[in-house]
């Protein structure tokens, strides 16, 4: 009797232990187990998907895409020095600023019905180029461009960029009007270089003709008579 007694104590304390030890092995197994879990997630790389989002340039704004009346991308620069593209390429990465849109220019009727075929072409590619400061280096150029961070009327600005006379130098650039309504507004070159006109909403225009004043190394428009 006493030894069956024994008997039942022993196996009792054995199952205790089997049970206690069984469930730390599974509690073990468990904890092995988010471990494994913890460390897969942190090795797997993402699947490689194309974000819809454009990368972020260095000034942490967004890189838009170049319209199709982009000077890089319409072929205004072929044939001209790489340091010119570079200058306009430098001016717009940061994708504050952009070349106008056809669609943002606001052309009168009267001044469409007299010269619609033009107006179309000067909305379309609002750039020029020639030797605007009369230096001798033939590839400065001109363009009307927009502001993206803004939508009201004068959200506009016309920049020069100047060719440097020394190939060591790089291209110098001004904001000739800055945030200004250019929405009326077209460049043109002729024998005297640049010229700016500005229609009124009766067909009549004001007529400039951008001069640089070599001292100061800038430039102005001087107005001529209405038209």
């Amino acid at each position: 009797m006493g030894n069956t007694k024994t008997f039942l104590i022993v196996c009792r304390t054995v199952k205790r232990w089997f049970e206690r030890t069984k469930l730390q092995v599974v509690r073990n197994i468990c904890a092995c187990s988010c471990v494994l879990q913890l460390l897969s997630s942190c090795t797997t790389l993402p699947p490689l998907t194309q974000s819809a989002t454009p990368p972020k340039t260095e000034s942490g704004t967004y890189q838009a895409q170049a319209p199709g009346n982009d000077p890089a991308v319409s072929g205004f620069f072929n044939g001209t020095p790489e340091s010119e593209k570079e200058a306009w390429l430098l001016f717009t990465k940061d994708g504050r600023y952009r070349v106008a849109q056809p669609e943002e220019f606001q052309f009168p009727d009267a001044a469409r019905k007299l010269q619609g075929s033009d107006l179309d072409k000067a909305s379309k590619y609002p750039y020029v180029g020639g030797d605007i400061n009369r230096d001798g280096a033939y590839h400065d150029f001109a363009a009307i461009v927009v502001d993206t961070t803004r939508t009201d009327p004068h959200r506009f600005s016309l920049v020069i960029f100047s060719q440097p006379t020394d190939r060591s130098d790089v291209y110098k650039t001004q904001l000739l009007f800055s945030e200004r309504d250019l929405s009326k507004t077209l460049l043109e070159w002729w024998s005297a270089g640049l010229a700016v006109r500005e229609y009124h909403d009766d067909g009549t225009y004001d007529y400039c003709v951008v001069k640089s004043d070599s001292e100061f190394r800038s430039y102005s428009c001087e107005k001529e008579i209405k038209r």
